[in-house]
């Protein structure tokens, strides 16, 4: 297979099928996949920056999958911009948030749960995502009392035990995403976010008073029941 050949073949089973949330273009990665974006074909995509970082990893699998996902990026907003995947250059936002150069009007967000990598990318604004696999061990109880409002603890405990560890992580993850939309992270408190609650006590929206105004929604990756929160600001996305 030619190397287009094979980054088209990347590319069209990552990119997610169908309507996607806010009109985004979601895409998934496993970076652990033995027929995937071979480890030296990646680096070759990435600037001399993210060949020294590469570099710096000490275990292989931990570099392997950093060549991969840097690549998978790289491909996924070249598709969408035109560019060659190399010829792509990012800066940063005054809260440090990666962005296209010169590539106004297109935004992305990336998150990582183990070997997965999901990519938001938006035409029409902002976007947070993040993601984490249901296998991922957890203190969903302990970690409550430090994430969540009062009135999501109270929600939260009346959650049976065996499906806390799911509903804590529909909790983290609405709030990450939030926390990403705007590149604030962990200078945004979780509690500071007050998510809004269905009839089962899961997330359902963000609520007020929260600023700026932002939308939630979940995705369906199809990929090992993984748990994934995109957030836009209000008024953006379809």
């Amino acid at each position: 297979m030619s190397e287009d050949a094979g980054q088209d073949a990347f590319l069209a089973a990552a990119r997610l099928a169908g309507p996607q949330p806010f009109g985004l273009t979601l895409c998934a990665c496993d970076l652990d996949a033995a027929d995937g974006l071979a480890p030296e074909r990646a680096r070759a995509l990435l600037s001399e920056a993210e060949q020294a970082r590469a570099a710096r990893f000490r275990f292989d699998r931990d570099r392997d999958r950093y060549l991969r996902s840097a690549a998978f990026v790289r491909l996924c907003l070249a598709a969408l911009t035109g560019t060659a995947p190399a010829a792509l250059r990012f800066a940063t936002t005054g809260n440090g948030k990666p962005v296209l150069a010169g590539a106004a009007g297109l935004q992305f967000n990336l998150s990582h749960s183990e070997g997965l990598a999901v990519l938001a990318v938006s035409a029409a604004g902002p976007v947070g995502i993040d993601v984490e696999l249901p296998s991922r061990r957890i203190d969903a109880a302990g970690l409550a009392g430090t994430v969540l409002t009062a009135a999501e603890q109270a929600a939260f405990g009346r959650i049976p035990a065996d499906r806390q560890t799911a509903a804590f992580l529909r909790f983290w993850t609405a709030k990450e995403a939030r926390m990403k939309l705007t590149g604030e992270g962990m200078a945004l408190a979780p509690r500071a976010i007050e998510l809004r609650l269905d009839a089962g006590g899961v997330p359902a929206g963000y609520a007020a008073p929260a600023r700026p105004a932002a939308r939630l929604a979940f995705a369906d990756l199809g990929r090992g029941g993984a748990i994934c929160a995109v957030a836009v600001l209000a008024g953006g996305g379809a």
